[in-house]
């Protein structure tokens, strides 16, 4: 396939590697689907290639596709990593929407604005050092004492919209080590410093054998520091030489690093292909704290190269022709997203709320109790 402005110019049929990994993945057997004519395809695309996913330098890039000049866009660091999003023409409309998406994901006190100059600015709102003014209470309540158990603690649930990314505190660990048929390329630390640009890589390849690895088989580790409740974790599949590829996972969690157990029935074969985040949540992860993480390999991108040379004969004279099967099973991961689970409990003495508790849930709830006025 090449690329030139909206045009993809695919060789053959873009549906032929997609048959030929159907019949292989169900029949193994290997086949070659050839189309005469090269197909095009005109579309509208764009994607950001940031290392980092830092969210001041997406916003950039979506303020220079709407209109706006380089020098006109002055944003503070804002010290978050963005968690996989997917921007459509079904759920976004313009940049304006993207970014309000963005701003999701950023504390609150980080401003997206326009200044009377036309410039976009971002930066971090400070609170004052002394209030403006200082609230007085002009009606006290007097209520009989009560014979009755009376709780004087309320707590707000709510959700941390920045929740910690857990990678800076977690060390990854390759279990499946090279040999004489596996090539391994990269480290398994590539897989937790936020650059998309490396990976770590498997490589089997075999002459005139086409029989497959035997999945499923353990690839790499990933051990916190100390075992925390984890929302989500996100897989970032890696690629061959800059090309796409598709492989199938499996993805077990521990409490202690040695007992293995899957997240539920959607951890099991998760098939990704090459810059497709993929993302697990609930099942144990909401039960239960996490020590170590563990990606299976259930099936690997495959793919034969044939070598055709001369044997035999005199300066040509007389040769016979034949041919070499080369048979690859290739495996790539780029990067792992772990991110703390984001529940968060507010606790206060309840002659110290005021009205209705209007908390991130817009309630406070009262141990044992109906959810009642603070």
């Amino acid at each position: 396939m090449s690329a030139s402005g909206n045009e993809l110019t695919f060789s053959g049929s873009p549906f032929a590697d997609l048959l030929s990994s159907l019949i292989r993945q169900y029949t193994n057997k290997t086949i070659n689907v050839t189309t005469e004519t090269p197909y095009v395809v005109t579309a509208d695309y764009w994607y950001y290639d940031d290392n980092t996913n830092l969210a001041e330098e997406v916003i950039r890039d979506l303020a220079l596709m709407a209109g706006f000049k380089p020098a006109q866009i002055m944003l503070e660091p804002t010290g978050v990593s963005l968690k996989p999003m997917r921007f459509t023409n079904l759920t976004i409309q313009n940049a304006f929407e993207a970014i309000q998406k963005i701003k999701q994901q950023l504390p609150p006190n980080y401003i997206i604005t326009c200044d009377t100059e036309g410039n976009l600015r971002g930066y971090y709102a400070a609170q004052k050092p002394t209030p403006d003014y200082e609230l007085q209470l002009i009606k006290k309540i007097d209520a009989p004492v009560s014979e009755e158990n009376l709780y004087t603690v309320v707590v707000a649930h709510g959700v941390d919209l920045n929740p910690n990314d857990l990678r800076s505190t977690a060390t990854a660990q390759n279990l499946l080590l090279p040999s004489s048929i596996i090539k391994v390329q990269g480290t398994p630390a590539s897989v937790l410093n936020k650059n998309t640009d490396d990976q770590i890589s498997w490589h089997w390849k075999k002459k005139n054998n086409d029989v497959p690895p035997e999945f499923p088989i353990d690839l790499l580790t990933v051990t916190l520091a100390e075992a925390k409740k984890i929302e989500e974790i996100n897989i970032l599949v890696g690629d061959y030489n800059k090309g796409t590829i598709q492989e199938s996972i499996s993805v077990q969690v521990s409490e202690d690093g040695e007992n293995w157990f899957y997240i539920d029935r959607s951890a099991r074969g998760v098939t990704g292909a090459s810059s497709q985040w993929t993302t697990l949540k609930g099942g144990e992860l909401e039960n239960r704290k996490i020590k170590g993480i563990k990606l299976i390999a259930e099936d690997a991108f495959g793919w034969t190269e044939t070598h055709a040379y001369s044997s035999g004969g005199f300066l040509g004279i007389g040769s016979s022709v034949k041919t070499d099967n080369y048979y690859h099973w290739y495996l790539a991961v780029k990067e792992i997203q772990l991110w703390e689970e984001n529940t968060i409990s507010v606790t206060g003495a309840l002659n110290n709320c005021i009205g209705i508790g209007d908390g991130v849930n817009n309630v406070f709830t009262l141990p044992n109790t109906p959810v009642v006025p603070g």
